[in-house]
């Protein structure tokens, strides 16, 4: 049996400020497998919003557990609830050169929860 579990964010543990924000998926640069781009939104009609604790989408929302700095990416783990679920979510974000679009490459845990009527 695999059992999720997660911390709230401290001080240390937080997104970086130009990751905050609203963000649409920027369909015509999807990658195949678990490769998402994302640009920034030109309205209220955003995708994902990124918070410095987390990240809110569609029916998801995930706490950052931690956040390290490799290369031109940050490395962070989210646990991530929805549906009825939670998992835990290893990321790979990566800033655009631009500064204007993200990519998100992610693997996902999944574990057990209890989901009452």
């Amino acid at each position: 049996m695999v059992v999720c579990s997660w911390h709230d964010a401290s001080a240390a543990d937080q997104l970086p400020p130009e990751l905050v924000g609203g963000w649409c998926l920027a369909i015509e640069r999807m990658s195949p497998g678990k490769t998402y781009t994302y640009w920034r939104c030109k309205d209220s009609n955003w995708d994902i919003i990124v918070r410095w604790d987390g990240f809110d989408a569609q029916e998801t929302s995930c706490e950052l557990n931690t956040i390290k700095r490799q290369g031109a990416a940050w490395l962070a783990s989210f646990g991530c609830s929805g549906a009825g679920l939670t998992w835990l979510e290893d990321d790979e974000i990566r800033v655009g050169k631009d500064g204007r679009g993200i990519q998100h490459e992610h693997d996902h845990l999944w574990c057990w929860s209890l989901v009452s009527d």
